[in-house]
């Protein structure tokens, strides 16, 4: 779609060479024959020959991908009806998207992308009309975010639904949709998002130069971008954030990040991402300060919680038993009584067979995979009990770890590998065993970087007046600067007088 998606130089697929520019012919049938030679005559394309002024003309576009009963009223009809009358082929179509190239490898591109090609005989120039149109998904309530009170839109897979429910919530002239397309053979459709003068020059330049780097045949989903553009790709931490919500990805590009929208992708990416992000959700800003403080640290509380109560169970009741009450310490050795397992040996057994359960519930088809999860649930804990395999204690720490992991969902697979190394630490050296993996956490996030910016920001370093939405989520009126780690020049977001209101709008050239 010209004047959406910017082209990359590309290797066709006939030559293996850098694409160049060739001109249109005007000969019709020539034009034709090496659009099929090109495309391998494959069996999707529709070519419709008419007649105008007596000259031929030729559609070309995919079945499928364009409104064949729009092409027929605004395309082929008038030009039958307009046949004999001495005018201009671009003049009788009634589409409002008409652009005209002469160069061919263009029209091949735009063709691929959806719109349909009409080529005249004698016409070095080719008419690209937009008529594209595909089955897709409307516009639905989110499926991994839900929100008692809040907005419910969710982002679909179409590029152009995502680009306008952005623009729908910020309607500045500054927001900016930088466009690329990505992938030798896919040709996907991506766009950077951006506030200029909120977002800093330098991020939107570095996300700019990854993206024109990315050589590859194929683009998929939004994770294959992610993948490329992740600077810390063998760390367990995520770097970039990803969310299926637009007031989401709006509030953080109104902070200073960018977003990147993918063709085919119902998950914008948006980055930087810090560490304390995970924790924070969307409805924190929709409710009163006091009840999101309540509810930011209830979700800190379980990540901890489910990443260290298997190791502590371990190393309490095999190095530390003193640290125990007496009458837990001998209910929890009746209960150990005759099991074949060491304690941490119980607890990796039961942590795999939740993540099995938890891997089948969701592969499994929808109707099915909750009946898999109770049943496993249910029935394969019950029995490992009654058989002696593991104990009751077990089967509720491993229980508590696993449903407090789904509390901050962009941290599951984070929590993972944690839980798993400090249950190993734990075993082996206890309570000193899981400082020690606690310390060793602590300095590789402190290291870590996203985008030039400290992943622990704006907590390390501190700077009082960015923390005011971490652990705590002052009132808005409260928060008038952006966070100075994100923020470009524009860095008061309320609260600012009529005077500098004013400076900038007659700086944008933009009046209300």
């Amino acid at each position: 779609m010209k004047g959406f998606f910017r082209k990359f130089n590309f290797t066709t697929q006939l030559e293996g060479q850098k694409r160049r520019k060739e001109l249109i012919s005007a000969n019709v049938d020539e034009n034709v024959d090496k659009f099929k030679k090109i495309t391998n005559n494959s069996a999707d394309f529709i070519y419709r020959s008419l007649k105008f002024n007596g000259k031929k003309v030729v559609l070309i576009y995919i079945n499928g991908f364009v409104d064949s009963k729009e092409i027929g009223e605004n395309v082929v009809n008038p030009i039958q009806k307009n046949k004999d009358k001495d005018i201009k082929l671009k003049d009788v179509i009634n589409v409002g998207n008409i652009q005209d190239t002469n160069d061919f490898y263009e029209m091949v591109d735009e063709v691929l992308s959806g719109k349909t090609a009409v080529l005249q005989e004698g016409e070095k120039l080719v008419l690209l009309v937009d008529c594209f149109s595909y089955n897709k998904r409307s516009v639905t309530e989110p499926l991994t975010e839900l929100v008692v009170k809040g907005p419910r839109e969710a982002f679909t897979e179409s590029i152009l639904t995502n680009v306008a429910l952005i623009r729908k919530r910020i309607k500045s002239p500054n927001l900016v949709f930088e466009n690329y397309t990505i992938g030798r053979e896919t040709r996907t459709s991506v766009s950077l998002c951006y506030l200029k003068g909120i977002a800093r020059d330098s991020l939107v330049d570095d996300i700019k130069n990854k993206l024109r780097e990315i050589e590859t045949d194929s683009i998929i989903d939004s994770g294959y971008i992610e993948q490329f553009l992740d600077q810390n790709p063998l760390s367990i931490f995520p770097t970039i954030s990803y969310t299926e919500k637009p007031d989401v990805a709006a509030g953080k590009i109104l902070e200073g990040r960018c977003a990147i929208v993918v063709d085919g992708s119902p998950q914008v990416l948006t980055l930087p991402m810090f560490f304390i992000e995970a924790f924070q959700a969307a409805e924190d800003y929709y409710i009163r300060p006091l009840y999101a403080l309540i509810a930011r640290n209830l979700r800190m509380l379980a990540f901890v919680v489910s990443v260290l109560s298997p190791a502590f169970y371990v190393a309490l009741t095999t190095y530390h038993q003193e640290l125990l009450p007496t009458t837990l310490l001998f209910t929890i050795a009746s209960t150990r009584e005759g099991l074949p397992f060491p304690g941490m040996f119980e607890i990796m057994i039961m942590l795999v067979v939740y993540e099995i359960l938890r891997e089948a519930g969701i592969r499994m088809p929808r109707t099915i995979g909750p009946a898999i999860s109770i049943v496993g649930a249910l029935v394969l804990g019950e029995t490992a009990v009654n058989a002696g395999v593991v104990g009751p204690a077990v089967l509720i720490i491993v229980a508590f770890s696993a449903v407090a992991s789904f509390v901050v969902p962009q941290l599951v697979d984070t929590g993972f590998y944690i839980r798993f190394l400090l249950l190993i630490l734990g075993a082996g050296l206890g309570l000193y065993g899981i400082i020690i993996g606690i310390l060793g956490l602590l300095i590789h996030l402190s290291t870590l970087r996203t985008f030039g910016v400290p992943y622990l920001s704006p907590i390390a370093p501190f700077s009082y007046h960015n923390n005011k939405d971490t652990f705590i989520r002052v009132p808005l009126y409260l928060m008038k600067r952006r966070p100075d780690h994100l923020a470009g020049e524009n860095k008061i977001r309320s609260g600012f007088s009529k005077k500098y209101v004013k400076e900038k709008l007659s700086d944008n050239n933009y009046q209300k």
